[in-house]
């Protein structure tokens, strides 16, 4: 078995005041971005959203990420995912990235498999 050791954003002095608030304090800025993000709380909000969210919506979106795919190889796996978003159940989790000094690619991707683990 591995041995996981976790360091805290504190200590790697690479995150301005504003930034760790934002990571750690999330429940303070609730009125600008809305549920604050922890496990918890994806429920909620696919709760939340399947409430606005129209079967219109998910076509559009099915369309246009066939349409993407169409020119991938071997994207017969890709276009099955792809079709199961039409099913009323399916949801998504959507990251975004900002640019940063001296946050650099690796953020990105770290970012990437933050979301994907907890999803």
């Amino acid at each position: 078995m591995k041995k996981v050791n976790h360091i805290s954003r504190n200590e790697l002095n690479q995150f301005s005041e504003n930034d760790l608030e934002f990571i750690y304090e999330q429940e303070k800025l609730k009125d600008f971005i809305g549920m604050p993000f922890s496990v918890e709380n994806i429920e909620k909000q696919i709760i939340l959203k399947k409430k606005s969210y129209r079967s219109e919506n998910r076509d559009s979106l099915v369309k246009a990420l066939q349409m993407q795919y169409q020119t991938v190889r071997n994207n017969e796996k890709a276009l099955n995912e792809i079709e199961r978003l039409h099913e009323s159940n399916t949801f998504t989790v959507t990251t975004g990235h900002q640019l940063c000094l001296l946050g650099g690619p690796m953020y990105f991707f770290l970012k990437v498999i933050h979301v994907i683990k907890l999803t």
